[in-house]
């Protein structure tokens, strides 16, 4: 019997994330079959997300500013920082929802790159 038969049958979820973390260090080449396996029990968001990875955080930031969903928008900021976050404190800038974002973020000065804060 396969690892990937047996995987499914845990009751324990955070021991998938495990098992997912093991196969992308020490065997990348299996982790789309493990995903494939593992689709329905995991959160995808979760898994890609994990490595902090510049183009998905801009990916994610930039449908969250275009959906004008500010809540989700801070908790990706302050969990994921490798992002240009310059560019984002300028793409929000012009949103209606702006200024209740702004008062609630930690965006103005984001990890102290932003030296002029947008529109003080």
């Amino acid at each position: 019997m396969k690892f990937k038969d047996i995987v499914v049958e845990v009751a324990n979820v955070e021991l998938y994330y495990e098992a997912l973390d093991f196969f992308l260090e020490s065997h990348p080449d299996l982790v789309n079959d493990v995903l494939n396996v593992l689709a329905l029990q995991v959160d995808h968001t979760c898994v890609i997300r994990a490595n902090n990875v510049f183009a998905v955080n801009e990916a994610l930031n930039e449908i969250s500013v275009e959906e004008e969903d500010y809540d989700l928008l801070r908790v990706s900021i302050d969990l994921h920082n490798n992002f240009n976050q310059i560019g984002l404190a300028h793409k929000v800038d012009g949103s209606s929802r702006f200024a209740l974002f702004k008062k609630g973020s930690s965006l103005q000065g984001c990890h102290g790159l932003l030296h002029n804060p947008v529109n003080q």
